[in-house]
């Protein structure tokens, strides 16, 4: 779509659904100056001004990546006013940012004990059916809170499901001071998550594996992946 026919400047694109709810529409600009839009289904895709401000991010280092997600509609404040930036996330509301974020086709069936009556239903078995999130046995635990190596994990799967280019790395790229905390089958995508700026470690140089991904973090994660697959 030609930008002088739809631009966001003044807001952001969004898609009325099926339901009548609203949903940001992931898109990028080709090298020929039009959107490409990544679309959920049929429905009406106008401008909206979404932009908002929350009062416990002021001095926050990743502000900026929270307004810009919030924005899009990809994350929502815990009220009107506040973000919690040092909460944790759960499993439930990352992965589904993930799908969110991508207009990734949701599932219609949840194939896990605990997810049936999950509000992420949909978004978290996609993930599941695409490879991006595991389970445990019949469990795939999604009140439980994410870790940063899950969360790594999750990116990695999720940019090889979109075959994405990226460059080759081995766990001896994941040069982090607790690297034998981190378990043998992340390094990996520790390591990838650093050579892609995604995922930075600790002040002391720790990744700190297991320890929970805050709502800050958060952001900077997902829109540095959104940034890397060329839809922001």
């Amino acid at each position: 779509i030609p930008q002088d026919v739809l631009s966001p400047k003044d807001g952001v694109l969004v898609q009325r659904l099926a339901d009548g709810t609203v949903a940001a529409v992931p898109h990028r600009v080709d090298e020929n100056g039009q959107f490409v839009l990544q679309l959920r289904a049929g429905g009406e895709v106008f401008v909206q001004n979404t932009k908002k401000e929350f009062k416990d991010i002021e001095k926050d280092g990743h502000k900026q990546y929270i307004e810009a997600l919030a924005e899009r509609l990809i994350v929502n404040g815990t009220d009107e006013e506040a973000f919690s930036p040092k909460a944790p996330m759960t499993r439930g509301q990352f992965g589904a940012m993930l799908q969110r974020s991508l207009a990734l086709p949701k599932t219609k069936a949840a194939s896990f004990k605990d997810t049936s009556d999950n509000q992420f239903t949909y978004e978290l078995q996609t993930l599941v059916d695409i490879g991006v999130l595991k389970g445990d046995g019949d469990l795939l635990k999604p009140q439980q809170d994410i870790t940063r190596k899950q969360a790594a994990l999750m990116i990695a799967r999720l940019l090889e499901h979109l075959e994405v280019d990226v460059p080759a790395v081995s766990a001896d790229d994941a040069t982090f001071t607790d690297k034998e905390a981190i378990s043998p089958d992340a390094l990996e995508a520790v390591a990838l998550m650093k050579k892609l700026q995604i995922f930075s470690g600790k002040e002391d140089g720790r990744f700190d594996p297991n320890a929970p991904l805050t709502r800050s973090q958060m952001a900077k994660v997902l829109y540095q992946t959104l940034k890397y697959v060329d839809m922001m």
